[in-house]
Formats: C-alpha cells, structure tokens, sequence
C-alpha cells in the first residue's frame, strides 16, 4: 500500500501509459499516477475482487476524486470494465491513444513537463495533492504562495526568465 503514497511523494510527475488491461494493482497504479495517458486497446478492471476485499492501495480515495462517487462506487461494486475511450470520457484518463502512438504520446507530455523549472514543477504538484484536502480556497492559496515564493527564488526560475527572453531552451541546474 506504500507505492501509491510513494508515487505522490515524489517530486517529479508520474505519467502512466496504460497498454492493455490496467487490473487491479495495475489500476492502482495508474490512479496513483499524476497522469495518466491510455492505448485505444486498454482497459481498467477491479480484479481486487478477486481477492476478495474489493478495493485496495487508495482506489475507494482516488477513483471517486477521478470519476466522481456514483462512477467510482459502480467502477468498484461491479468490476465491470471500464474502456479506453470512456476512461477517457470520465476522467480516468488524460487522453485515449492509437496504440502505436501511446510511448510517443506519453514522453511528448514529459517532455513539455521538462521545459518548466523543476522546482516550480515538484511545489506545483505538492501543492496540487495538497489542496485536494484543505477546506477554502484561502488555505489552498495560501499553499500556493509559500511554493510561489520558494519557486520564484531559485536560479532554475531566474534560468527560465532569461531563456524565455533571449527564446531559447533553459538549462536548469536544479538550484
């Protein structure tokens, strides 16, 4: 049950690009991940009931924030599959994918993650999971302005300035 809370904790984003059948652990994971990227040919499936508990590893927490209650509780009550074009659809998924295309696809979001100061990226995706569970919008701006602050003060961002300016790409130091 640790990988998904791993997954959070993290400073860099997750992407997953889900190829074929996402069951059980599998759809866990691509739940736990930041992002999730799907081949026209995959599915999601809670085989956790194979097992005989039924969920698992923060499905009954993240499937519901993805999908919405009703969605999630017929997602996990039933087990019934739940495609690539409706993950989609949902909000379980980014994007739907021709299959050949789903690595091409998945390092291209990665790549234009990169073009951003790292720092700015780890406060951002702190700040994002974070928010998802305080109780106003002024605690979540709160959030926001202390790694605003701490981002903004990094020779990675003074980096970005520059290099937006003079139009060409940053190289961060991760400093």
């Amino acid at each position: 049950a640790q990988i998904p809370l791993l997954m959070r904790a993290i400073p860099q984003p997750v992407i997953a690009a889900v190829n074929g059948a996402a069951a059980g652990i599998g759809f866990a994971f691509a739940l736990a991940a930041d992002l999730c990227l799907v081949a026209r040919s995959a599915k999601f499936v809670n085989a956790i009931h194979n097992a005989g508990t039924g969920h698992e590893l923060g499905m009954s927490w993240l499937l519901p924030r993805a999908v919405g209650t009703q969605r999630a509780a017929e997602i996990l009550y039933t087990s019934r599959p739940v495609l690539a074009d409706e993950a989609e659809r949902i909000g379980l998924a980014l994007r739907a994918v021709d299959d050949d295309k789903l690595l091409d696809e998945a390092r291209a979001l990665a790549a234009s993650i990169c073009a951003n100061v790292p720092l700015g990226i780890w406060l951002t995706k702190q700040s994002l999971w974070l928010n998802q569970g305080v109780a106003s919008l002024e605690a979540a701006c709160e959030i926001e302005a202390r790694a605003v602050f701490m981002a903004q003060a990094s020779e990675d961002a003074a980096e970005k300035r520059r290099s937006f300016m003079e139009k060409r790409a940053p190289d961060y130091r991760n400093k």
